[in-house]
């Protein structure tokens, strides 16, 4: 069995297998030092299931960045926000291990949701993210799951939805009267909306690895931290699992010490 972990959950695991062989947390720190020792001890290295594919690389990129900035002078950083889409693969676990050898992946999971993120410049005001999934949630207010959430047969983000959260987000905007410069994916987005309160700007298919913002950390941290949390219930699930068959094994040589012949 190869456990897909990096070095966080590995830490994690140990801390929890000590406590269930009765070692104080005092007694064991599960330091880096002592993941370092152990990796060596068993001749462990990190391996790789595939690799993704590289970024396109953009031959107009300085214009495009000189025309974005001049934009970008125009409004005060609080009121330029930018919106970009992620698909997640919610169950997918991850594609290196720690193992004494090469190891095959495992067969990769399909189940996705499309996340939308929005952001101001500043960070300070972080729109609800727009969850796309096929339908679900069956009579469950949307207002008490703490994001927004849409349906979508395929849980890809569709003209009608984007429509709709633009829509509300314009609504708000002028509510607050408040006018904002939204920064989109050309490629992904198009609104035939008849927006007052909310300037689009459209980037170059292909530049926004490099100018759009949730493309430069925003969006790659929040699935760190996903992909840690599903690790953290997995490793929960393995050391339950441990326990009980743990009880079990003791529970049977309990018995067999009971059948002996001297203790009949």
């Amino acid at each position: 069995l190869h456990i897909t972990n990096t070095m966080e959950p590995v830490i994690l695991s140990a801390k929890k297998f000590a406590g269930l062989l009765g070692i104080p947390n005092a007694d064991f720190k599960a330091s880096q030092g002592w993941v370092d020792r152990f990796k060596k001890r068993n001749d462990l290295q990190k391996y790789k299931f595939h690799r993704e594919s590289e970024s396109v690389p953009v031959e107009n990129l300085p214009n495009q960045r000189q025309k974005l900035v001049e934009l970008l002078l125009q409004y005060n950083p609080e009121d330029v926000y930018n919106v970009d889409e992620t698909g997640l693969y919610y169950r997918m676990m991850p594609n290196q291990t720690l193992a004494t050898k090469l190891v095959k992946g495992q067969k990769k999971v399909k189940d996705r949701i499309t996340i939308l993120f929005c952001i101001n410049a500043t960070s300070m005001d972080k729109l609800k993210l727009l969850v796309i999934k096929p339908h679900c949630f069956i009579g469950i207010r949307q207002e008490n799951l703490g994001i927004k959430y849409a349906a979508s047969k395929n849980a890809w983000m569709t003209g009608s939805i984007f429509e709709y959260w633009i829509n509300s987000l314009n609504a708000t905007c002028r509510l607050k009267k408040k006018n904002i410069l939204l920064l989109v994916d050309g490629a992904k987005y198009y609104s035939n909306c008849e927006l007052t309160n909310i300037n689009l700007y459209f980037l170059l298919p292909n530049t926004t690895p490099y100018l759009q913002p949730c493309d430069a950390g925003l969006i790659h941290s929040f699935k760190a931290h996903y992909s840690f949390e599903i690790k953290e219930v997995v490793l929960d699930e393995a050391a339950i699992i441990e326990e009980v068959l743990y009880q079990s094994d003791s529970g049977s040589s309990d018995e067999e010490k009971q059948q002996e012949p001297g203790n009949l």
